[in-house]
Parts: structure tokens; C-alpha cells; sequence
């Protein structure tokens, strides 16, 4: 048994947030939860936010605008903290020291920290729920413009990264350390003048894209790190078919051959600037993406760039999505974790006898008879992946990790 629990920290009337309060048994629905890297195909340098849908029971008027007397909304409703927990209830209470069915002994696991956005209210008379959506901390990024006046000519990036990430807004939220921010490419500008009157999403789309970089939030914590995979091997999935480990792999769906994800010939709308790969160009055929910015215009620089985007996506890596069981250990997986898949087949005798090791003779149809795999699909052990996207839904209890490989 498995269990989510969701919280809300409203504002009292001053509009300071209050005590925390346990909202889990007015929830009639908790939507998936995704958090993302730029994982849609033919894209690259996009910056998603994460969200999630809750369904609240409103017969009481808790979750009514600040006008109802019974809200527990007092100043404004949207941008109340929303938090959701999981539990991985296995292990019972022990006799003589909790309450048996309320006091589950197991870690509470944080899945979701985000903030109420009011606009997508909707609510239903009939069955009295309101539906909010409720999005990550990230979401303040497309609300504040860019601090012009704070940045420069000169600053490299992860420089102008920190100052447009040092607001208020953000750190009142998020934890920002100068040390956790390290674009793949740190290369000083020619001119910020692209960076005016934008918010920041927008700025921040614009530099992971110029640095080959993505950003992502961990315990509350930013990150901007290059796109290559942790160090270390973080967890394995296992087929039916394994002998190294319990199967814990409902289904891999939605496998490519990574063909929509190259880009082999970078161009620069502002300039001559021009990277290919030619084996790739060869193979597969001339995969085109312009760039277009200002803030680099030394030729040198726009093509370490486009150098560096053509190594990460001139070759087909294949990409895939994995549904697992939800628990603690799958859920503590995170974007850029390195994956290892054991995916066999099972090998069963064909309708003639094997051949005798030695004694096959190609196309003889007796002597040459191989052995028929229960299903086609095999994915050795030896290779690796990264996990690009992450989607957890409750109501299946099951997680999708899409993946590429490395």
C-alpha cells in the first residue's frame, strides 16, 4: 500500500505565509507529476516548468476565494505553497508504539513543491470539487523581467545565469549558490542587449541553449550542469526475463532509433558562422538548426558553440520511455541520473531440433536451426542511459523515465 498526502501553506491576512496545513483528505484527484529536461523532439534549449492538477472536495468552502468565510485563504489564493508527499507504506507499526493505520513508519518523500495558480481554477457545482493547477517554484522564472541594469558586456555565463536568477522572487523560494552553476560552455559575452526587456525564462532559454546546458531544481536547490549523465551508475530496470535482479519493468514504450533528435548543421542568422558534422551529413542528411543571438559575435566564440551542439546531436542515440512501480528508490531518480537496462528475451527450442555446435550448415533448414526468442525486443545489459524526462502518476502508481542513450 502507497500513499500521497498534499499540503498547503496559504497566507494569513498581512500576506505573510502561515503554518503548513494537511489537505489529503479533501484531494479526489492529484494529476502526473513531470519534471523535464528539453525532451521533445526536434528540440533542443527549452526550459519546461513542472506542474500537477489537484482535484479538491469543496463542499465545506475551504478552497473558495478569500470572500468565503470558510477559505482557508485569507489574503490571496493564488501562490499558496502547494507540497505533495509520498509514502511507501510496507512496513506495519511496531505493537505498542503507534497507532495502528496512522502512523505508517516509513519516510515522507517530498515529489512536488510548486505554487497555486488561481487562474486555472475551475470548479463543478454539481460534485463540488475545484480543480487547481498547481505549478513548480520554477514558474516565478516567467514572472520577473531580467535585472538590465545589473548585468554587463563581459559577463560570461554562468555569471549572467546567477544575477538573473539572485532575485528575490527566486531565493525567497529556491536555494541559489554560485558554486551549482556550470554551464557546459562558460564562454564571455559580446553583448547583453538580447537579454532587455525579456523575462527571465526567456533569458534562461536563450543561455542553456548558447552554453549546451540544462537546468533543473533538486531539493529545492538550482542547478545548471552540461548535459552529460552522473558519474556514477544511479539505479537498473530488469526485464522478465533477467537472472540478475526482480523484474521491475512493466512496459518500454515509444522506442526511436534517435533519428528526430539530430541536429548535424548548425548555422548563425547574424553571421557566416557554419559547424557541421560531414559523416553525419553523409548518413543521414543535412539536419539544419539556426541560431540567433547577439550576445556572441566573435566568430570564434558562435563556433565553439555550434561545435559544441553538433558533438552532443550529429548521431542517432536511441531513446525510449520505461514504466516501473512506484517506489521510494525509483522516485529519489532524478534528470541526467545514469540507467543501466537489463532487458533479455527468453530463447526456446524452433519446431526442428537445435544443431549440434560444429555441425550447422547454412541453409541446410535442419542444421542451421536457430533458436526463436519469445519477443524480439532485447536490450543488453552493457548499455547506459540518462534519464531526459520524469513523470510520476499517482493513480496508476507508476512512474515513466524517458531516456536517451550514452
Amino acid at each position: 500500500m502507497s500513499r500521497t498526502k498534499v499540503y498547503i501553506t496559504p497566507f494569513d491576512v498581512n500576506g505573510i505565509y502561515t503554518a503548513e496545513i494537511d489537505i489529503t483528505k479533501w484531494v479526489e484527484g492529484i494529476g502526473a507529476i513531470a519534471i523535464d529536461t528539453d525532451s521533445s523532439d526536434y528540440q533542443i534549449g527549452v526550459f519546461r516548468n513542472s506542474n500537477v492538477k489537484l482535484d479538491l472536495n469543496n463542499r465545506r468552502g475551504l478552497f473558495s476565494d478569500i470572500s468565503i468565510y470558510q477559505s482557508i485563504f485569507r489574503y490571496k489564493r493564488s501562490d499558496a505553497k502547494v507540497r505533495i508527499t509520498f509514502l511507501e507504506s510496507d512496513e506495519l507499526p511496531y505493537c505498542g508504539t503507534a497507532i495502528c493505520g496512522s502512523a505508517p513508519l516509513v519516510e515522507e518523500v517530498t515529489v512536488f513543491e510548486g505554487l497555486l495558480n488561481d487562474e486555472s481554477l475551475t470548479e463543478e457545482a454539481g460534485r463540488e470539487i475545484v480543480s487547481f493547477i498547481a505549478l513548480g517554484f520554477e514558474s516565478v522564472f516567467g514572472r520577473i523581467t531580467v535585472p538590465f541594469a545589473s548585468i554587463a558586456v563581459g559577463d560570461s555565463v554562468s555569471s549572467l545565469l546567477f544575477t538573473l536568477l539572485n532575485q528575490t522572487d527566486v531565493t525567497g523560494l529556491l536555494t541559489l549558490d554560485v558554486a551549482n552553476i556550470n554551464p557546459s560552455l562558460n564562454q564571455i559575452t559580446d553583448a547583453v542587449a538580447d537579454l532587455k526587456n525579456i523575462t527571465v525564462k526567456a533569458a534562461i532559454d536563450k543561455l542553456l541553449l548558447l552554453s549546451n546546458s540544462i537546468l533543473y531544481i533538486k531539493n529545492r536547490t538550482i542547478y545548471v550542469t552540461s548535459r552529460a549523465a552522473s558519474a556514477a551508475l544511479m539505479f537498473t530496470f530488469y526485464g522478465q526475463a533477467s537472472t540478475n535482479g526482480a523484474e521491475n519493468i512493466q512496459n518500454v514504450k515509444n522506442i526511436t532509433n534517435g533519428k528526430n533528435r539530430i541536429f548535424n548543421y548548425f548555422s548563425w542568422s547574424e553571421s557566416t558562422a557554419v559547424s557541421q558534422s560531414s559523416p553525419s551529413v553523409s548518413l543521414h542528411g543535412a539536419k539544419i538548426k539556426q541560431l540567433s543571438s547577439t550576445l556572441f559575435t566573435n566568430n570564434v566564440k558562435q563556433l565553439a558553440i555550434q561545435s559544441a551542439l553538433v558533438s552532443e546531436f550529429r548521431f542517432p542515440m536511441q531513446e525510449l520511455e520505461l514504466e516501473t512501480p512506484l517506489t521510494q528508490e525509483v522516485i529519489a531518480l532524478n534528470l541526467l541520473d545514469k540507467i543501466n537496462i537489463d532487458y533479455p528475451t527468453v530463447y526456446v527450442p524452433s519446431e526442428f531440433d537445435l544443431p549440434v555446435c560444429g555441425l550447422a550448415v547454412c541453409a541446410d533448414p535442419v542444421k542451421a536451426t536457430l533458436p526463436l526468442g519469445l519477443w524480439s525486443l532485447q536490450i543488453p545489459s552493457d548499455r547506459r542511459y540518462k534519464i531526459l524526462k520524469r513523470s510520476l502518476d499517482f493513480k496508476a502508481m507508476k512512474a515513466t523515465f524517458k531516456m536517451r542513450e550514452i
